[in-house]
């Protein structure tokens, strides 16, 4: 691991095992919910998106865990390396934190990236990726 791996790996221990419990919780349910994103076109306005309050609290709670982390986000490029979180089972778990990093920043710029996300698995493959640090990878340490 680099130097900046190391440093993100130590946000990630020193993380309260509340805010995994509630990332399960908010996993499990934004699981078991069908829509997660909803377009409103409002009449003679913008077309917006929306989004469901599982999906807004799933996101809060992979912040909570995986807090932002100061890099160039915009010029990293994670978010198209790991299309729909492809690959990032194998990838250090200081990507994840990058990607969490990355799309909530993104959303700023471009409506729907969180849905996006949320649609094709990377938020789920995030959260999948930091369970099996916190579950295996950390405790072998």
């Amino acid at each position: 691991m680099g130097n900046d791996d190391d440093l993100i790996v130590a946000q990630l221990e020193a993380v309260p095992e509340a805010f995994w419990i509630e990332l399960l919780r908010a996993r499990d349910a934004f699981d078991a919910e069908g829509e997660h994103v909803t377009w409103l076109e409002p009449s003679g306005g913008f077309a917006y998106v929306t989004y469901s309050e599982h999906l807004t609290t799933f996101v809060a709670a992979l912040q909570a865990v995986a807090p932002v982390v100061y890099f160039d986000w915009a010029k990293w490029g994670g978010i198209a390396r790991y299309p729909g979180g492809h690959g990032l089972e194998a990838a250090p778990v200081a990507e994840a934190v990058r990607l969490v990093t990355a799309i909530v920043r993104a959303e700023r710029f471009n409506d729907n990236m969180i849905g996006a996300s949320a649609q094709d698995g990377l938020l789920v493959s995030i959260d999948n990726r930091l369970r099996r640090w916190r579950n295996e990878e950390r405790a072998a340490r």
